[in-house]
């Protein structure tokens, strides 16, 4: 298996996903350690829920048009190409609309919630932003239906650095640092990400777009599950971040988000195989039915199980040395809420792969209902712990809805495709053996 695997053509695509998270990880990672330094904690935190909502709005996008406009162009004839492009076209640009008219209502309501009069600035300057990402998702589609993720790299990559570079320039004291001062570099790097990408887009460019109201029905039909995915799963994501901003303070948003940021880092492998392994059970599952999807599921969540649990264990054991490094001082209350985001990191390979399965052998309905599911759950649990725990009450709502996610996951994967969560645990033995054999024998 894993010898077919590393020299399979999709290794080379899932590096270049790799290497894209990386790209978001450590520039997100630098980014916070910077402006933790720049801002107050409040305005730190302020900051925090502005990029949860650019990013939940990027989210939901991402699978409302970007994921149908890749399925359509793989699947149609070329003919049908422009048709297709201008219907996704005209169909980012209404969504945009949408987005545009709830970040102007929230704008008015926001400091209400939060008290914080920058937030609302900062939902103005989020639609340009909006705007931006019209044409950059659009360049994003097209490159992923042609698995152009070079480009998609490269753009990502310069948008990611861009802010960093605004962000360096105020640490280093030559522009005097605001909130909506960031808000506008953050927009200004989107710009600069939108250039690359049209740069990269001139080859796979049509001769025009038409409009056609058959296919915005198709894109949109096929996309409504797959937002939906996308919509559940970043609240599922995002909704300790609001909760603690609105039931307690921007600041406990701050004393939350290093711990946030460290278990990122488990998202990665995750990320970027669950890329590898959904075109591969794609591939296969025609010709070999469910045994293959048992397989995969089996022997993919064993490879990140044996990948994720050591490093989980080190920073579990040296959770307050992290902590004082990454945050420094007065994030004590950190520390706690970091080893019980290490916990549910270890569950979310087994959920995670679930989705992809399900989304590959053609039970996207399925998939939705789950991750909707695992929201519901994690609001109500949320809102509660928050209210009585404080600010770790946060991430025990999320490992509580993870374990009553993977327990019923587990049954009905047993029950429907006959997997093994023994075999997972077997597998990722195997590899340590192999593992270890390498560096004894081979070495």
């Amino acid at each position: 298996m894993i010898s077919r695997v590393l020299n399979s053509y999709w290794l080379s695509k899932g590096l270049l996903v790799l290497m894209s998270q990386l790209s978001n990880l450590i520039f997100g990672f630098l980014n916070f350690y910077f402006l933790l330094r720049l801002l107050s904690k409040y305005d730190y935190g302020v900051w925090t829920l502005f990029i949860s909502v650019i990013t939940f709005f990027e989210l939901i996008k991402n699978g409302f048009i970007i994921s149908p406009l890749v399925r359509f162009l793989i699947d149609s004839k070329k003919e049908d190409h422009d048709l297709i492009q201008g219907s996704s076209l005209g169909l980012n640009g209404f969504f945009a609309f949408c987005q545009i008219v709830i970040a102007f209502g929230v704008s008015f309501f926001v400091e209400g919630v939060w008290i914080d009069s920058d937030l609302r600035y900062l939902f103005l300057v989020l639609v340009f932003s909006i705007i931006l990402q019209v044409p950059l998702t659009h360049f994003s589609g097209i490159q992923q239906a042609h698995m152009n993720f070079k480009a998609i790299l490269y753009s990502n990559f310069i948008r990611q650095f861009f802010l960093f570079l605004f962000i360096m320039i105020f640490y280093l004291g030559y522009w005097q640092p605001t909130l909506f001062k960031l808000g506008i570099a953050y927009v200004c790097s989107v710009f600069v990400a939108v250039i690359v990408a049209y740069a990269h887009f001139q080859k796979y460019r049509i001769g025009s777009f038409r409009f056609s109201k058959d296919w915005v029905s198709r894109l949109s039909v096929y996309g409504k599950y797959t937002f939906g995915t996308n919509i559940s799963s970043m609240v599922l994501r995002s909704v300790d971040t609001w909760m603690l901003g609105a039931l307690l303070s921007p600041v406990a948003v701050t004393i939350y988000n290093p711990a946030v940021r460290i278990a990122n880092i488990i998202e990665v492998p995750t990320v970027s195989l669950s890329s590898v392994f959904f075109p591969k059970l794609l591939s296969r599952y025609a010709a070999e039915g469910d045994a293959v999807a048992k397989d995969l599921y089996e022997k993919s969540v064993g490879a990140l199980f044996a990948l994720l649990l050591p490093v989980v264990a080190v920073i579990f054991v040296f959770s307050e040395v992290i902590i004082y490094f990454v945050a420094g001082e007065g994030f004590e209350e950190t520390v706690s809420i970091l080893r019980v985001t290490m916990l549910t990191g270890l569950i979310i390979p087994f959920n995670r792969q679930i989705g992809v399965m399900l989304d590959a052998i053609g039970k996207a309905k399925v998939s939705f209902y789950f991750v909707l599911r695992n929201a519901i759950v994690n609001i109500v649990l949320c809102y509660f712990f928050v209210l009585y725990f404080g600010v770790i009450g946060a991430a025990y709502a999320m490992l509580v809805t993870f374990c009553l996610s993977f327990g019923y996951n587990q049954w009905y994967i047993a029950k429907n495709y006959n997997i093994s969560l023994g075999n997972v645990f077997r597998y990722s033995i195997s590899y340590y053996r192999q593992f270890f054999k390498r560096v004894f024998f081979l070495g």
